[in-house]
């Protein structure tokens, strides 16, 4: 096939005209991007077409003749403008064919129409914008024109990156002739940096598109334009600003900087880098290091290096807890006591009382409860704390007694949504005034919870712990540069840290969180049934565990049938349960309390106390993600993070999954407290100007929690109501203050809190830095190679004309 290159004529600069001129021979089709729908009260239309061909281009369109030449119409993405034309809206999109057919009329040259609207919105748009293009192609081809549509990137039915749901490439592949899927714009002005057609995001759209489409009708879209991002200073508006090659030309001759192009930061001729993993050329301006998480030099848990999308981060998925004992005076294992007796079990390191037993087969005299004694020396009088260590191994197994000379002092798990437990930790237990000499400290198994793990005890002046989520320490070294006069340069006004973040909105106190690895088969055996069934019921159906242990796997009920599988508890106060699953057959979801809340096939249902209270119709193919809150009487339900249903429903004591007639693949069951909840976004760094947390946001009616890193948000308020700031689900940048620097430097960087993504580090220069991506003609033959060899596509088009890197037309074959 030969390659086919397209363009359109949006810019009307001197350069695109003078490159259409000159290399005409080099195209096959161009796009004269002259005419749009006329726009009442701003954004709607009644379908008449406005605009003509300026005589500039008229003359290049009687040189090359050999060019098939449409005429695009557009609709400058209004949304309002494209539904008016698909519904008719005041006989908008009869009047837009009749107009059409004047275009055709007037313009007796033209090979056929090229139709580009966006913005066309969901699925329930499918079938109308089917019927537009099919009307349009009969106009046209009536005429024995063609049609040509400009397509938003699709990388499967329904997947679109800017929600052009509306669009269905099998359908609307039957009608039209040609088209350009508009592959790019993946990084935008908004975005954070990086390339504007990335290669896996290309490889999944013509993978895909060639499926449906015939791929002889398709033009893979490039960018001829790039952006620059400047991530030195906070912004609350958009990053980036478009440029074309010939601006990246400019910066790379060290003609520009970042203040107005002249003193105080130095000029400098910056070398272009290649993206190997997304084929493409990208700059660092004014960046004197860059650091990623592979070139730290130290790490403290829990924070670890993570990988998404081939991009590593640092992350901290817990925090654990790190206790002070100052002035210890006495400490103690709890499997190393002096005396013990009755009831007691005894582990690694621990003791824990359990149900006593007969003594003797049929016998009504049973063993004493549990207990175990430990002696202790005090040297000196004083007031001492009393710190144990203990593990709450189940939300009813919560408390614990120990004695101090006969006088008893017990604890006990604070609240539902409890950070440590299920797992060894320490807790104050009392403050006591001991005497210098010796002293009895005893596990009372009678009155603590059976199985409640005594770990051992620490007498001390002082006990204290922290909560942490680890750190990490990098060595930034300032680069000298070279300057346009050929002085070796460095930051005039100092430095900045930049950190490469994604933040996330807070998340529910978790309470319990399952992804079925604990359960799941080793090699070679069965799955772990028995340790699934001491934390679940479950009834009807058949339920099993698949996967791979110590890995993230799926529960699965395998019938169609009706059965349920719920936690062993059933005394929760209010709470938030999700899950993540896909089913098959009538439906399948989440119990909670008396309640249930569950998915059919185009719907969410639910139900309070056995009666169908609320629906809402939703797209459930696939897996989805189910949650439902409850606070007091109010219910509220999400799929997919949209709120789908506010309803009155009350109770989540008790929480499960079930299924009705279906099957059902789980990968998730969670649930978190309904109010508390912890942030995902701050980190304390440290750098030569100090340290200084990064990050935080600034809420207000919300409490506080010190202790924990969390904050409780009121009944009849949610989260994101209580700031004003928004958390982008993109990477976003963080900024330490100014500082100078002549040597290595050695940064520090805190997570604050867990679920934070600290992907880059940057060393800016104070006066403005920037990340820049663009395209070249090394780009655009590696695409146009594989357009050819590997999809069988009709060619490339390049948006737009006299926007890209002008030696493209060197690699262009003549169609002359």
């Amino acid at each position: 096939m030969v390659r086919h290159y397209m363009s359109w004529t949006y810019s009307k600069s001197s350069r695109m005209y003078q490159e259409l001129n000159d290399y005409g021979d080099k195209f096959y089709m161009v796009s004269l991007f002259d005419f749009h729908v006329n726009y009442i009260n701003g954004t709607h239309t009644d379908g008449t077409i406005t605009g003509s061909i300026p005589g500039a281009e008229m003359e290049i369109v009687n040189k090359w003749p050999h060019i098939k030449w449409y005429l695009c119409v557009r609709n400058d993405g209004y949304e309002a403008a494209f539904q008016d034309l698909l519904d008719n809206a005041g006989g908008a999109q009869d009047t837009f064919i009749s107009e059409i057919q004047r275009l055709i009329n007037q313009y007796p040259f033209a090979t056929g129409i090229d139709i580009d609207l966006e913005r066309g919105g969901s699925s329930a748009n499918t079938s109308k914008a089917v019927a537009l293009f099919q009307r349009i192609a009969n106009t046209v081809h009536a005429r024995g024109k063609l049609f040509h549509a400009d397509l938003p990137g699709l990388t499967g039915p329904g997947q679109s990156l800017g929600g052009e749901y509306w669009c269905d490439y099998q359908q609307l592949g039957q009608i039209f002739d040609s088209c350009t899927i508009m592959s790019y714009g993946y990084a935008w002005a908004g975005s954070a940096p990086g390339p504007i057609s990335p290669r896996g995001w290309l490889e999944d759209v013509y993978n895909y598109a060639v499926t449906v489409i015939p791929s002889a009708k398709i033009y893979m879209g490039l960018p001829g334009y790039g952006y620059r991002w400047q991530i030195d200073h906070p912004t609350t508006g958009y990053r980036g600003t478009s440029w074309l090659y010939t601006a990246a030309v400019e910066w790379m001759l060290g003609h520009y900087n970042h203040t107005d192009d002249r003193p105080p930061q130095p000029l400098i001729p910056w070398a272009a880098l290649w993206d190997e993993d997304n084929m493409c050329p990208y700059m660092l301006l004014h960046i004197y290091d860059m650091q990623i998480a592979e070139d730290r030099k130290n790490t403290i848990s829990p924070f670890v290096q993570g990988d998404y999308g081939g991009k590593t981060f640092m992350t901290a998925y817990r925090k654990t807890q790190t206790p002070s004992f100052v002035g210890s005076v006495a400490s103690r294992a709890g499997d190393m006591y002096d005396n013990h007796g009755g009831a007691l079990t005894q582990g690694a390191g621990y003791v824990s009382s359990r149900q006593p037993r007969p003594l003797e087969e049929g016998s009504e005299e049973y063993e004493d409860e549990g207990w175990a004694e430990y002696n202790v020396s005090i040297s000196s009088s004083g007031t001492y704390d009393i710190a144990i260590r203990i593990n709450y191994p189940w939300f009813d197994k919560d408390y614990i007694t120990i004695s101090i000379d006969g006088s008893s002092y017990s604890v006990s798990q604070p609240n539902q949504w409890y950070p440590l437990a299920r797992s060894a930790h320490w807790a104050k237990l009392a403050t006591v005034s001991l005497s210098a000499g010796s002293h009895i400290i005893r596990f009372e198994g009678g009155s603590t919870a059976y199985g409640v793990q005594f770990y051992g005890f620490n007498i001390c002046q002082s006990f204290t712990f922290t909560m942490d989520a680890g750190q990490a320490e990098w060595t930034l070294t300032p680069q000298t540069y070279i300057d346009v006069n050929g002085q070796e340069v460095q930051a005039a006004d100092g430095y900045r840290l930049t950190l490469e973040v994604l933040r996330r909105a807070p998340e529910y106190a978790s309470i319990w969180n399952d992804d079925f690895r604990s359960y799941a088969p080793a090699e070679y055996e069965e799955w772990n049934s028995a340790l699934f069934n001491n934390y679940y019921t479950t009834s009807g159906g058949t339920w099993i565990v698949q996967g791979r242990a110590g890995l993230a796997s799926h529960l699965k009920q395998t019938s169609v049938a009706t059965s349920q599988c719920m936690l062993d508890y059933g005394s929760f106060g209010d709470m938030a349960v999700w899950a993540t699953f896909s089913f098959t057959g009538q439906e399948a979801g989440i119990i909670f309390g008396n309640n249930k809340v569950g998915l059919q096939n185009g719907k969410v249902v639910l139900y309070a106390n056995g009666s169908q209270v609320a629906t809402a119709t939703a797209n459930t193919s696939g897996s989805n993600t189910l949650r439902v809150r409850v606070r007091g009487s109010e219910c509220k339900v999400w799929l997919n993070s949209s709120l789908v249903i506010t309803a009155s429903a009350s109770g989540s004591n008790r929480i499960g999954l079930y299924t009705t007639n279906a099957s059902i693949d789980c990968t998730l069951f969670a649930s978190g407290d309904a109010y508390w909840m912890y942030p995902q976004e701050a980190v304390t760094v440290t750098t030569p100007a100090g340290t200084q947390q990064l990050g935080r946001i600034v809420r207000t009616g919300v409490d506080w929690n010190s202790v924990w890193g969390y904050i409780r948000v009121p009944a009849g308020t949610e989260e994101a109501n209580t700031r004003s700031e928004t958390i982008s689900m993109d990477w976003d940048y963080l900024h330490s203050d100014i500082f100078n620097a002549d040597r290595d430097l050695t940064v520090i960087v805190k997570a604050d809190d867990i679920g934070i993504w600290v992907s880059r580090l940057y060393l800016c220069d104070a006066d403005g830095a920037s990340i820049a991506y663009y395209s070249d003609v090394n780009q655009y033959q590696y695409w146009m190679d594989r357009a050819e060899f590997e999809w069988g596509l009709q060619g490339i088009g390049v948006w737009a004309l006299g926007q890209q890197d002008p030696a493209v037309y060197k690699y262009l074959p003549s169609m002359i």
